[in-house]
């Protein structure tokens, strides 16, 4: 009762965190209000890690369709995906455990981890055209966002309806791919409202890959419906309520390579999810020095098909800032959490936990430095009590360098699948040359203990002038008691400890008016150590990372072109060893009301794996149309 009662103090205290600007391209409003949810007015001009913001302008302009999309663009991130349209997870700083936030609220779905050890799929978070903003955030985060947050955090602000807007976008391409999104948001008094709904679907995609199959049409289907409600209600100058529900269905196959037939031939796999998600808000001192929140959500995710298992997590949240003077503040959170798995087939019959956690930062100014220091304390109900601790050092000139380095202890525990998966498969192997099917057991392990290490990044942002900067930064992350699923021996096992080196640079300028380019360059370095020694993490997709893009505008007419590569591939695993793709875009905009576009994706018809065996879709062609009013 004494820890319940604490819990309680410290939630009453609640409120949003500070509000960052992006470095580089990406910059925030010149007016924040604190609807975007842990964020508040009072904004600061570098925060020491590394940040990329995608605004909704942005996402527009590129003709973004999925977050993944978005977020695949910017240099330190990679994304896994399973198949062409679901089944995504990023990875930031080369690792997947990242926390994803929609407004505030972790979306994790525990029972999620037999690929990784991502627990957001981004095909189940909010459609493209609900979102005002994604924040990409790389680097130590737990302390704030809690366990999970080892490689960094993106997160989803949706868009808050504080104006009137009507928007319809209708596309349509390659493999009977269609589109359509309606949105609408007002305001009347003291209410404001946004509601978006949205059916996307595609008959087939074609692929192409060197050596292994043929340009061919796959039975790779999905149907995807999201429906979304978010209203506000002003209750006085300085308190608010933030009321929001989230519907998203996804039906479909993917197509994975059988590459113990000769020839090469595809295995068709179902995928059926469901997520529902509801939050309630409730902001208080919002326009002062010490703003606050309390939030409750509730989330559902199910799955059918060939996997098939139900999650609900529910808890609370909230923050407070204290402002003790302009140089010094003081930040404190505390959360509750409540998970439940069911997978039925899989020997997981309703497990339940619950995790309580608490936390202090403390941001000191002085001059041209910026010294930020937190401790979290999570009692989780499996795993018991654990403490981590971050400390931030920033150096800003406010001029034309700014350098940042951080350090903090993570800790991450295990998912249910981890724990309490069992389940007979029937698989196919090689044996004396010949293919036979076998029965095996897949387990997992009740007396797996939590991941815990800790994650360095050192960083800096050069601006070379108002039309040019540089960023680059350098990070490791080493993960003690890593988990891990042996797929080839059907059990889950706990490894000595995992590593992760690597580093990105990035460059942009504006040419002038028409011009602007950007470059980035990403490495990562994967090694797990065990008792035999060290041993190269093979399945890693994108060692060496490169993007880029060149924007052209002039009057109504705006192009763009883009590029994404990978090397260093290993072979054993994937179709390919290196790769690049080419996108791109024009559009023209009648006039303020109607805008068309015709894109090409994968112009270069390049044939890969983002996900080993599992191929990405050759060239499509697109052809939209935005119209608001």
């Amino acid at each position: 009762m004494k820890e319940i009662y604490a819990l309680g103090v410290i939630v009453a205290l609640t409120t949003v965190c500070t509000v960052v600007q992006g470095q580089g391209e990406f910059e925030l409003p010149e007016q924040t209000t604190w609807m975007e949810m842990n964020r508040h007015f009072y904004e600061e001009k570098e925060q020491p890690f590394c940040k990329t913001i995608i605004t909704a302008e942005q996402i527009q302009q590129r003709h973004y369709t999925t977050v993944k999309e978005a977020v695949a663009a910017i240099p330190g991130v990679t994304v896994s995906e399973q198949m062409h349209g679901g089944d995504t997870y990023a990875r930031l700083q080369g690792t997947d455990r990242v926390v994803v936030l929609v407004d505030g609220q972790n979306i994790g779905n525990t029972g999620q981890a037999a690929y990784g050890r991502g627990t957001v799929d981004l095909s189940l978070v909010p459609d493209i055209a609900q979102i005002e903003r994604i924040e990409v955030m790389q680097g130590v985060l737990s302390v704030r966002y809690g366990s999970g947050a080892v490689g960094g955090v993106i997160h989803i602000i949706t868009k808050k309806g504080a104006q009137r807007e009507q928007r319809l976008d209708v596309f349509g391409g390659t493999g009977d791919q269609w589109g359509r999104r309606i949105a609408f948001g007002g305001e009347y008094q003291a209410l404001s409202w946004y509601v978006t709904g949205s059916r996307t679907q595609r008959s087939y995609y074609p692929i192409r890959s060197h050596g292994i199959y043929a340009t061919e049409r796959v039975y790779s289907d999905y149907m995807k419906d999201n429906i979304a409600v978010r209203i506000r209600r002003c209750l006085t100058d300085q308190t608010s309520l933030d009321m929001q529900a989230q519907y998203t269905q996804f039906d479909g196959h993917g197509t994975t390579v059988i590459r113990t037939k000769q020839p090469y031939t595809f295995m068709h796999k179902e995928r059926k999810r469901k997520q529902y998600r509801v939050q309630l808000a409730y902001q208080y001192d919002t326009y002062t020095m010490h703003p606050g929140y309390v939030q409750y959500y509730q989330q559902v995710n199910k799955a059918a098909g060939e996997t098939q298992f139900s999650t609900r997590t529910q808890g609370v949240r909230g923050e407070k800032v204290f402002c003790i003077t302009a140089q010094h503040k003081i930040t404190l959170g505390g959360e509750w959490r409540w998970e439940e798995a069911i997978h039925e087939t899989a020997n997981i019959h309703h497990k339940r936990r619950t995790q309580r956690a608490f936390f202090l930062e403390d941001e000191w100014k002085q001059g041209k430095w910026t010294l930020l220091t937190g401790v979290r304390g999570d009692d989780n109900s499996y795993f018991g009590f654990y403490p981590t601790a971050r400390v931030s050092v920033l150096y800003d000139t406010q001029k034309r360098f700014s350098g940042y380095a951080s350090w903090g202890r993570v800790f991450s525990v295990p998912k249910m699948n981890d724990l309490f998966y069992t389940k007979k498969v029937r698989r196919q192997i090689q044996q004396h040359g010949k293919t036979k099917w076998v029965e095996k057991w897949v387990k997992g392990d009740p007396s797996l203990r939590p991941e815990n290490g800790y994650t360095a990044t050192l960083g800096m942002t050069y601006r070379l002038s108002p039309q040019a900067s540089l960023q680059a930064q350098v990070f490791r992350n080493e993960i003690h008691q890593a988990i891990r699923w042996n797929h080839g021996l059907g059990r889950v096992e706990q490894l000595d400890t995992e590593a992760v080196t690597g580093g990105t640079l990035s460059f942009f300028r504006q040419v002038n008016s028409h011009w602007q380019y950007s470059l980035g360059y990403g490495y990562t370095d994967y090694r797990i150590y065990t008792k035999k020694g060290i041993d190269h993490k093979r399945t890693y997709n994108r060692p060496h990372g490169y993007v880029g893009e060149i924007t052209y505008t002039a009057g109504k007419w705006r192009g763009n072109l883009s590029f994404d590569g990978g090397a260093g591939r290993d072979t054993t695993d994937y179709n390919t060893g290196a790769f690049v793709q080419w996108n791109g875009n024009v559009q023209y905009a009648a006039n303020d009301s109607l805008l068309w576009y015709v894109e090409v994706r994968n112009i270069n018809n390049a044939g890969y794996d983002l996900f080993h065996q599992y191929p990405v879709a050759g060239r499509q062609w697109l052809v939209g149309m935005h119209c608001s009013w």
